[in-house]
């Protein structure tokens, strides 16, 4: 046998050893910080932080969903008042208070 080829198959051999122990060990590492996780995560104090945060996520939506219903009520509104004044007769309005003016003798209080 040639020395040099069996050093080369244990150097090979500690090298995949090394490797795959540092993979163990991430492995074991990624575990360790999804337990971590989901322990902080099933702690009263997150479960409270999640309620209320979602509680503040709805109500955001919900405060928009109102803020839209308003605006539109009062757009309607609007729109129903500008149809009263336009079937209103306007021309014997505007002179009732031309000549409301004109008796006051043009000084408007």
């Amino acid at each position: 046998m040639i020395p040099g080829s069996t050093s080369g198959i244990s150097f090979s051999r500690i090298l995949s050893r090394q490797t795959s122990h540092q993979d163990a060990t991430q492995h074991t590492d990624a575990q360790q910080a999804e337990i971590q996780q989901a322990a902080e995560d099933s702690s009263p104090g997150a479960e409270v932080q999640k309620f209320v945060q979602s509680t503040d996520e709805m109500s955001a939506a919900l405060a928009q969903f109102r803020n839209r219903r308003d605006y539109e009520k009062k757009s309607s509104n609007l729109s129903n008042s500008f149809e009263r004044v336009l079937e209103d007769e306007a021309l014997p309005k505007a002179k009732q208070i031309l000549k409301l003016i004109s008796v006051h003798g043009g000084a408007l209080e």
